[in-house]
């Protein structure tokens, strides 16, 4: 229910704001959110943008679980 009301306002919603966001999203939440933008990105060609940002943030929570 969240994600939906981030998906409705994505395209108006500012990249800053987006990013602000998803930091304070759980793990769930940003697998369900990730799993919507790369459907949107690759068969819609909308929120790239958005779905970049998403993976940067998927990246570097992974980068966090990996150091000693």
């Amino acid at each position: 229910m969240y994600l939906n009301k981030i998906k409705e306002k994505i395209e108006t919603m500012d990249i800053n704001d987006f990013i602000a966001i998803i930091k304070r999203l759980t793990s769930n939440e940003i697998d369900e959110l990730y799993t919507q933008l790369k459907q949107d990105c690759e068969v819609k060609n909308i929120n790239c943008d958005y779905f970049k940002a998403l993976k940067d943030e998927i990246n570097r929570r992974k980068s966090y679980k990996i150091r000693p």
